[in-house]
């Protein structure tokens, strides 16, 4: 079971149970409603009436179990990924909180990790295969750059900003 808790003062009170409907725990969240990854869809909780409901149809593949990866943006927009450690079995998409809908928008790719992400750009690192690599996609899925990374799981990419910047360690002389 998963429970969504939340701070009122300084207490921690229980918000909604959820029962085993959560996957990665990456939440955008506004005045008015919570939005997360559920096991096969996202999902949107009313944060007066506490309802939840589906947003659209389900992704059509299985959500759980670590086969995902998540980053919201400053707006509440998010992007998400299924990942495998198979190379081109990764796909992803993209949920625009100001339109409340989520469209595919790439597949075969070969993503281990979404490190940070705009509304126009996300980050990721890619371990499968022989050659661990970040890079850089626009909205479409096109790949923007590549940059080589040393080791598996050590992304250079470290955090985003506003205005589609992102700091980046290349080497560790650098």
């Amino acid at each position: 079971s998963v429970k969504l808790y939340g701070v009122e003062g300084n207490k921690l009170t229980e918000v909604k149970d959820l029962s085993k409907d959560a996957s990665t725990l990456a939440f955008s969240c506004t005045d008015k409603e919570l939005v997360w990854l559920g096991n096969t869809s996202l999902n949107r909780m009313n944060r007066e009436t506490k309802a939840i409901e589906k947003i659209g149809a389900a992704v059509g593949t299985d959500l759980r179990y670590n086969n995902t990866t998540a980053s919201v943006t400053t707006s509440g927009s998010m992007w998400f990924a299924t990942t495998s450690e198979k190379p081109n079995a990764s796909t992803l998409y993209y949920y625009d909180a100001a339109k409340a809908t989520y469209a595919k928008v790439a597949g075969g790719l070969s993503l281990t990790r979404i490190q940070a992400s705009t509304d126009t750009h996300m980050v990721a690192f890619a371990s499968a295969g022989k050659t661990p690599s970040t890079s850089v996609y626009d909205q479409t899925g096109k790949v923007i750059q590549t940059i080589a990374t040393v080791g598996y799981y050590r992304s250079p990419v470290t955090q985003v900003g506003k205005a589609d910047e992102f700091l980046a360690l290349l080497t560790s002389s650098d």
